[in-house]
């Protein structure tokens, strides 16, 4: 979706996982490791609302207590903010939490960061995550990339203040990750100053600990190096059974 600040998306689109795929992901890795998954969060490649159908499907089949049988407190799915997907989400409410891509606190910051602002600006989506509020009982979830002097100050914290109104929220703070966007990522001063300025303002707020950033598998680093050859999906796979 061209956010400046993530290397994924500079690979562009090829596909989109059938059903089977996605589900066979969390069985493989169970399987590889020997343990249960005890959370399943549907991010870091691709948008999964650009995927509705199947996304959705493998929801209901993760929480199916003939499923995996998780809870829908441990299945979140991530969207930079697809206003008609949200709008069917709402009608459907999916057994799972919904988690925003937001990033900036005003139109113009956030267009500067994720081209998709401009067809759903922030009145749009927040007019549509309201009314969402009023059918769903979890908390929605934020992300927000910490950039220097650019999204860290007192007067961003103030603007979220005003977008979280009648909203559950929480945000989840994430320092910027080396991936070529030429932005500076917040100092852990200027990121402990903004956790304070939010508290001030109402808003919940926890900084999310970095994993994977040495092996280039952190948020937003996910990028192959070599040529990608897309894989078609074979027929089993695509009934979504």
């Amino acid at each position: 979706l061209g956010c400046t600040f993530c290397a994924t998306g500079k690979m562009g689109f090829y596909r989109n996982l059938t059903t089977a795929e996605i589900v066979l992901q969390v069985l493989e890795i169970e399987w590889q490791t020997g343990k249960s998954l005890s959370n399943i969060v549907f991010m870091g490649m691709g948008e999964p609302l650009h995927n509705y159908e199947n996304v959705i499907k493998a929801v209901r089949l993760l929480a199916d207590p003939d499923g995996i049988g998780l809870s829908a407190r441990r299945l979140t799915v991530s969207t930079v903010g697809l206003v008609p997907q949200i709008e069917r989400w709402r009608e459907e409410n999916p057994p799972a939490k919904l988690a925003i891509s937001l990033h900036a606190p005003t139109d113009k910051q956030r267009l500067d960061l994720m081209p998709v602002n401009k067809a759903y600006p922030l009145e749009l989506l927040f007019k549509s995550l309201r009314r969402l509020a009023h059918v769903i009982n979890h908390t929605i979830t934020f992300e927000y990339i910490m950039i220097a002097d650019f999204n860290d100050r007192k007067v961003d914290a103030v603007q979220l203040g005003k977008l979280f109104k009648n909203i559950p929220a929480k945000m989840n703070l994430i320092r910027l990750h080396p991936t070529g966007s030429g932005l500076v990522p917040s100092s852990d001063d200027a990121i402990d100053r903004f956790m304070g300025y939010l508290v001030a303002e109402g808003v919940r707020c926890t900084l999310r600990q970095s994993r994977g950033v040495t092996s280039d598998a952190a948020c937003g680093m996910l990028f192959s190096k070599e040529p990608f050859r897309p894989s078609k999906a074979r027929a089993w796979e695509t009934s979504g059974d």
